[in-house]
């Protein structure tokens, strides 16, 4: 049953494919499966970045037509056997090869950047041949993935140097002559779960490298781990028994991180011949939570070396889910000592990056301000404030059983909030049995409360990638983390890739965070911020989805890993999604939190792949059961569950029933479900293909359907950007067609979420205004001037709006001259009322400094409608298009104080390198101004109804 579930890692989907067979392949075939080339030599000739070449069993060598060194480029991803890492498919030999930084070696792969070696095993027989070589130059940091793999019979097995920035996860070095896996130059990188044996050093780091090194385990080697040079490398969770002399060595200025009091190393050095630990530099090197015999530490054999000190950890008891107690015993209420909170406004949040957050929580009485009308919220929070806090934003079942603390008195004023929080799983005390409730709360404890109490999971390592700080991630936070920024928890400010997990966190961004959950668990409507860390996404292809009706709202779920394809490359839009499948993608999606109890299903066992999905969607009210006590989960969903689960699951309230008039099957529709099909119709929810007038209620839903749906609950819940589509039903169309006597044809309805037809006055209208023009070219560079670019991407958002039943007006249409009187006397003179401004520019700096790239967003101070649209707009941009995020701004300038909605966007830098390449390309304009058109009609709707 798992194997066919489509809900695989992101990393199992195929893009573009290539096969390879040694055996039947021939050089001059397609490359099919059907048809696979004999060579990888021949399918990395014709593979480009995102090609996926997969190879077959076999031993792939000079004899078999190879030629060595294998380049593997850019991009491409060449997979064998993962699971038994390569064991029956070999790639042997080796080639001559210029390394820049170590003249010629002897290589069988080189991976360049974003390349991916999984599954196979590489033997160079050539003495002190390299089985892996990576290498960036100076400040490319190219960054590459090896996993799953089996270095034998190797001089080394895998070098990384220059600046390199690899990760090496769960292989086998084993009978390599020199190192199991070699680091030099300024290499980084994460090297993770690896086994190194029988070589004569397992890892070996030196010069300036700094890699994090996670649960490796280096046995009968020669030396464990070498670290020479000025090498400064993160060590946890590693074991290092077994080796013929040394555990670990540092020689030079090494400084390796074995611990720290708020993050233990969690190392394991014993057993090894002649030292555990053999410091032969001149400084003490500290050990946090590692496992190591004092007397089988050595100083080396220079006069000036250290030893180690040993220094107590202080890190909290971590929480692990356990089976909720039957009956927890009451826990005493104490009252809590009131927070304020002000009647009239805060006075020191407007204009702070979180005064959304703020104001959200204090009109829900979860947090408030001071007896003088300030909220403080740079302040910070202590571990019994923020115990109080979650008391009041979340009543879940008790999973823990009631804790005392020796530092927590009974008549405390936070007892039994600490205690609640405790009881539901968000917090946990200290081993020496302490809650430390005065303790100031940090970052990566916050994070850590939520994901743990929400119970939340899906989270990848790679999602740590956007954090240039990651390496300051304590070891045992490092898939919380991951989590947590691939549900979109984390908000960072000022730097959306700095996490700082462990300094103290604010009351601002609590308030953040906090909303955030609310969100991702569907209790709240998402708030635009340019400071949500948004998770790098993963652009999928589909071998069937290729100008499918659906295809964008498929990207945009694969993209959140909410759901995926299947592992030969296809997505199969047309097949159906079983009960269990569709309770897995709405668990994926909405994170539900429980709001009834549990019913165990007689058709559904506890070993079904699907039970912990359904019994979690069942107990979120998202999906109920069908017949006495059964649950059906290979029954196939049908339309009309899906559209009452997402009604149910994002507590909508019942819609106009005079929408349902827009389907012509209405009469199919269980009387039972009219109103939640309303609601879903006023919403945006319903997506009729290819009839959009047929709803057809009780047919089973293919999965692009499914898909198309789930993807627009998150539309209207703020979560995503909206989609272009025409196979989405609009309410205003609705509503028109519920006064016409029958509904219009497919031919005949309005465009894609236009306003109904009318008089033009009663249409909203947005004011575009491109930058400059005529004698006034604004930015210069090269033959791209800022005038020409502003004024098509104006154009473009002047038809997309208009296709929506927007009216626009420019203040120009062509290379004029247009003086700022001009543009405001346009603005004042334009009937009806405009509903928005937007005014468009290119930025640049002086002098030019290609690395500053990126959008900002301006808005009059103190202007909550312009602060609502540049949010929109900013955070539609920046998600739609991954540009850089140099933030929203306010500025004073004169096409700002009209007293209407008005944003100045900067859309990149023309001296920066990475926009000027993307703003002279007709189709990333495109896409930027639909970004922006987008936005608008959102924030026009929500104002002008």
């Amino acid at each position: 049953m798992a194997s066919s579930s489509p809900f695989q890692p992101l990393s199992q989907t195929l893009s573009q494919a290539l096969y390879v067979n040694p055996a039947t392949g021939r050089d001059d075939a397609s490359g099919s499966q059907s048809a696979p080339y004999r060579t990888i030599t021949r399918a990395l000739r014709r593979a480009t970045a995102g090609t996926v070449i997969q190879l077959a069993a076999g031993t792939y060598s000079t004899k078999t037509g190879e030629t060595f060194p294998l380049v593997v480029g850019a991009g491409i991803t060449v997979v064998g056997d993962p699971v038994s890492k390569g064991d029956r498919l070999i790639i042997e030999g080796g080639g001559d090869y210029l390394s820049p930084t170590f003249a010629r070696q002897s290589v069988t792969l080189r991976l360049e950047d974003k390349a991916e070696l999984r599954g196979v095993t590489v033997i160079n027989p050539q003495p002190q041949g390299t089985g892996v070589w990576l290498e960036g130059a100076t400040g490319a940091n190219p960054a590459a993935r090896v996993a799953q793999c089996t270095f034998t019979r190797c001089g080394q097995g895998i070098v990384a140097t220059g600046s390199a920035l690899p990760e090496i996860a769960d292989c086998m070095f084993q009978q390599n002559t020199v190192s199991g896996i070699s680091l030099s130059r300024n290499a980084k990188g994460e090297l993770l779960r690896n086994l190194c044996q029988q070589t004569a050093t397992g890892i070996t780091l030196s010069d300036n490298t700094a890699p994090l090194l996670v649960g490796n385990r280096l046995v009968q080697n020669r030396v464990g781990i070498v670290i020479s040079g000025n090498a400064r490398p993160v060590l946890r969770n590693n074991v290092v028994e077994r080796n013929g002399e040394d555990g670990l060595v540092t020689v030079g200025n090494a400084a390796p991180d074995l611990g720290k009091p708020q993050d233990p190393g969690g190392n394991v050095f014993q057993n090894n011949g002649a030292a555990d630990v053999r410091n032969s530099t001149s400084a003490v090197l500290a050990s946090v939570g590692n496992q190591i015999n004092p007397t089988r530490v050595n100083l080396g054999a220079l006069p000036s070396a250290k030893g180690l000190e040993f220094i107590a950890s202080t890190v909290a008891e971590q929480i692990r889910p356990i089976s909720p107690p039957p009956q927890p015993r009451p826990v005493p209420t104490p009252p809590l000592p009131p927070v304020p909170i002000p009647e009239t406004g805060l006075t020191d949040i407007s204009g702070h990056w979180a005064e959304a957050f703020i104001a959200a929580l204090v009109e829900r009485s979860i947090i408030g301000g001071f007896p003088d009308r300030t909220f403080k919220p740079d302040l910070p929070l202590t571990r019994a404030q923020f115990a109080t806090i979650l008391t009041r934003t979340f009543d879940l079942p008790a999973v823990r059983s009631p804790s005392s603390f020796v530092d927590v008195a009974p008549d405390f004023w936070a007892t039994a909030a600490i205690a609640r929080a405790v009881e539901m799983g968000f917090l946990a005390g200290f081993p020496d049995g302490t809650f430390r409730p005065n303790v100031n709360l940090t970052r990566v404890q916050a994070i850590l409360a939520l994901v743990n109490g929400l119970g939340l999971t899906g989270g990848h390592p790679g999602h740590l990638g956007v954090y240039r700080d990651r390496a300051q991630i304590p070891t045992y936070a490092t898939i919380p983390i991951a989590t947590a920024t691939q549900k979109r928890l984390i908000v960072n400010h000022p730097q959306v890739e700095l996490l700082r997990p462990m300094s103290d966190i604010t009351r601002a961004e609590v308030s953040a965070i906090l909303y955030q959950a609310l969100v991702i668990t569907a209790q709240a409507r998402a708030i635009p911020s340019p400071y949500i860390v948004v998770p790098d996404t993963v652009a999928v292809a589909f071998s069937d989805t290729t100008r499918h009706w659906a295809a964008d709202f498929i990207q945009g779920l694969v993209s959140q890993g909410a759901v995926s394809g299947f592992s030969d490359g296809t997505f199969r839009p047309e097949v159906g999604m079983s009960r269990a499948q569709y309770a897995a993608l709405l668990v994926n999606t909405f994170n539900p939190l429980p709001r009834r109890p549990a019913l165990e299903f007689t058709d559904v066992p506890t070993t079904h792949w699907a039970y912990r999905a359904i019994q979690q969607a069942y107990r979120g009210k998202l999906l109920s059961g069908v017949g006495e006590n059964q649950f059906r989960p290979d029954q196939n969903v049908r339309r009309i569950e899906v559209l009452l689960s997402l009604v149910n699951g994002l507590g909508l309230p019942p819609g106009n029933p005079l929408l349902l008039n827009r389907y012509a099957d209405r009469d199919t529709l269980p009387t039972f479900a009219q109103p939640a099909v309303a609601s879903a119709t006023g919403q945006r929810l319903v997506v009729n293909y290819p009839d959009l007038n047929r709803l057809e209620p009780v047919r089973e839903a293919t999965r692009a359907e499914v898909t198309a749906m789930v993807y627009q609950a998150l539309v209207q819940a703020g979560r995503s950007p909206a989609i272009f589509s025409p196979y989405i039903v609009e309410p205003q169309v609705a509503a028109q067609s519920a006064m016409a006597p029958a509904a219009p044809s497919v031919g005949q309805s309005s465009p894609p979420g236009s306003y109904p037809a009318g008089r033009p006055e009663d249409l909203p209208m947005v004011i575009l205004d491109p930058g400059h023009g005529g004698a006034d070219p604004g930015v210069v560079a090269g033959e791209a001037q800022e005038k020409d670019l502003t004024l098509a991407i104006a154009l473009d958002i002047a038809k997309l709006l208009q296709d929506y039943g927007v009216q626009t007006r420019l203040t120009r249409t062509d290379d004029r001259t247009v003086s700022l009187g001009d543009r405001l006397a346009i603005l004042q003179q334009t009937q009806p009322a405009p509903s928005a401004l937007i005014s468009l520019h290119l930025n640049a700096t002086r002098p030019p400094r290609p690395t500053i790239n990126g959008l900002e967003t301006y808005h009059l101070p103190n202007a909550a409608e312009s602060r609502r649209l540049a949010q929109s707009i900013h955070t539609n941009i920046v998600q739609t298009l991954e540009m850089g995020d140099r933030g929203i701004r306010t500025a004073s300038f004169a096409l700002l104080r009209p007293p209407i909605p008005a944003v100045h966007l900067e859309l990149g830098y023309l001296t920066g390198e990475t926009d000027v390449a993307n703003l002279t390309s007709p189709d990333y304009r495109q896409r930027l101004g639909k970004a922006i058109a987008l936005a608008v009609v959102q924030f026009v709707r929500q104002t002008v109804g």
